[in-house]
């Protein structure tokens, strides 16, 4: 059964727990009454010139987001309470908590932040690119950390989060590469065998948290926020 997350307060869902959908849907509102015998009989051809020439600039995302978008969000019981009695509450920290430095890229196109994922177990993978794309990120995951390296400059992310057990290559030892590569990226650990030793050199290494597992799901996302703030704050 799939993992379930609250979107409205990152928790996880249990099976067999109450799970809540909520629907939005945001579009371009059209009313008949509003046109007259005049705008019915007159000539549009500058109109719609006018309005081609504008979307000639705007790439196929914007284009789909001027005219209809649909959200769907899955709620835990209580958060369904709150969104019942209050529907345009701005407390929802997972909808849209992408740093706003990050929505425009240099050509002017909305991107999301990109976070590599690396863990020598498939299970986890799985678990954390289900806990991070809620949040609109990017998530690309790989169990190989020495095809992390090589594909390091090809992925280009803005985040990178690792174990420290793997039979290809240390956790340090993967951090330090990284580092050497780019040394801008920020990385979060996330593993269940930190020693104090690691802890240390991760430290040196500029590492931006060290987390154990099982992890808390609402202290990662704010790890991977603040990371991701901090970086493009240089």
């Amino acid at each position: 059964m799939p993992t379930r997350l609250c979107d409205r307060c990152g928790q996880l869902i249990n099976e067999g727990a109450l799970r809540y959908i909520a629907k939005i849907q945001v579009y371009a509102a059209y009313d008949p009454l509003n046109v007259d015998f005049e705008d019915a009989t007159r000539d549009h051809t500058n109109d719609i010139r006018e309005i081609l020439k504008r979307c000639e600039v705007l790439s196929e995302e914007e284009l789909m987001r001027d005219v209809y978008v649909d959200f769907q969000l899955d709620l835990c019981r209580p958060c369904q309470r709150s969104y019942i009695k209050d529907p345009l509450s701005t407390d929802l920290p997972y909808i849209d908590r992408i740093p706003k430095n990050f929505r425009e890229a240099g050509d002017g196109q909305i991107r999301k932040p990109k976070i590599l994922v690396t863990d020598d177990c498939e299970s986890t993978l799985d678990c954390l690119k289900t806990v991070l794309e809620p949040c609109g990120y990017e998530v690309v995951t790989l169990a190989n950390k020495v095809e992390a390296l090589k594909r390091l400059r090809e992925i280009q992310p803005d985040l990178v989060t690792t174990d420290l057990a793997s039979p290809q290559i240390g956790g340090i030892d993967f951090i330090r590469v990284v580092k050497e590569l780019d040394p801008s990226i920020p990385v979060i650990i996330l593993s269940g065998n930190v020693t104090l030793e690691s802890a240390r050199e991760a430290v040196r290494l500029g590492v931006c948290d060290c987390i154990d597992k099982p992890f808390d799901v609402v202290y990662f996302r704010q790890a991977v926020e603040t990371a991701l703030k901090t970086r493009r704050a240089r």
